[in-house]
């Protein structure tokens, strides 16, 4: 079995990854305005079936999970609207335990750093964007308590793998 990759970054914003549990996703709907792969999310107006990128601070119990991309989803929705987000009103999966690619824009990234979802723009960085930048923690909330850098990048434009918890 391999057990060493040649380049860990490679992949693409919300790529779900096995790292050897069951992932728990849920299907949520998408409000207010599209949303990226890749993108941290919190609850929507109805908690139990929407979900929103965050556009002022919000408590960690809001954070719901990264949004997933999978083949299928992503394909339908390049044929049906063109675009590498998901549409207003679209059921998306949402994980909430588990393993997933997140873009990084802008300072490298090690295992161990903190996690921040942003919810109001500043440098390099839009609501929902995860990044390490303790920087912008003014534009950002901590949810390092639920998410964790598993394998970090050192080049900006690369994808680093976040590691979920999130409980409930």
């Amino acid at each position: 079995m391999q057990t060493s990759y040649a380049n860990p970054s490679t992949g693409y914003a919300g790529q779900l990854l096995n790292q050897g549990e069951v992932p728990d996703l849920e299907a949520l709907s998408v409000e207010g305005a599209e949303i990226a792969f890749g993108t941290g999310v919190i609850s929507g107006t109805n908690k139990e079936t929407q979900i929103k990128t965050p556009a002022a601070v919000f408590t960690l119990a809001q954070f719901r999970g990264v949004v997933i991309a999978t083949a299928a989803r992503i394909e339908r929705l390049y044929k049906q609207v063109g675009l590498p987000k998901v549409p207003v009103g679209e059921a998306i999966d949402v994980l909430r335990q588990g393993y997933a690619k997140v873009l990084t824009k802008a300072s490298p990234i090690s295992r161990g750093d903190a996690v921040y979802l942003q919810h109001t723009a500043g440098g390099v960085y839009a609501p929902g964007d995860l990044h390490n930048d303790a920087a912008q923690a003014a534009n950002a909330v901590d949810v390092s308590a639920v998410a964790a850098w598993y394998r970090g990048v050192s080049v900006a434009g690369e994808y680093a793998t976040i590691q979920l918890s999130i409980k409930g």
